[in-house]
């Protein structure tokens, strides 16, 4: 089975958006709004598809400064949000 990301991933520390935004209001924000993204996450794995044949062919590229394969699509839950915050 699927361990996770491996830890050269981009996804080596990713956060739940409930703990993502805790650690912005910890930090003396106030959240005005969040917006799910995950979308054009989507949108990206099916670009790399197209451009590299499948996202194992992509994972067989090394990436990052210990040229490990890339891992950052294997989380199902993977996403991406913005949020707009402002200093309290």
């Amino acid at each position: 089975g699927d361990a996770g990301p491996a830890p050269s991933s981009c996804l080596k520390g990713a956060l739940s958006l409930e703990r993502l935004e805790t650690l912005i209001q910890d930090c003396g924000f106030a959240v005005l709004c969040r917006e799910d993204h995950s979308a054009a996450l989507k949108q990206l794995a099916a670009a790399i598809v197209f451009a590299c044949g499948s996202l194992e062919n992509f994972r067989e590229i090394p990436h990052g400064a210990d040229s490990r394969p890339a891992a950052c699509f294997r989380p199902p839950r993977a996403g991406y949000v913005l949020f707009v915050a402002k200093a309290v």
